[in-house]
């Protein structure tokens, strides 16, 4: 549904507006992204104890993803699902 509502109606924007090569990197940027939002999201909600979840560094994110659901903190802080690097920028990371 990602792919398909948004992210190929852009893509095709760009085709149009810009050129075919940045119609593929805008692509190939909002499929990686969403991939790696997938799986990273799988990764927090599986058993602590299953493989995926003990991968080295990701309890560490998997943390700051628990913190993401927190209902105190929802609406001020950790807004950031995957990665806290914006969270970090504009200073809404509570850890």
């Amino acid at each position: 549904l990602f792919v398909a509502v948004l992210a190929l109606p852009i893509a095709a924007l760009f085709h149009w507006l810009l050129s075919p090569n940045a119609a593929y990197v805008f692509f190939g940027t909002a499929l990686l992204y969403f991939l790696n939002y997938e799986w990273f999201n799988l990764a927090y909600h599986l058993p602590a104890r299953s493989l995926v979840a003990r991968l080295p560094g990701l309890s560490r994110f998997r943390r700051l993803h628990q913190r993401h659901h927190d209902p105190r903190l929802m609406a001020s802080a950790n807004f950031n699902i995957t990665w806290p690097l914006c969270d970090w920028l504009f200073g809404t990371l509570r850890r």
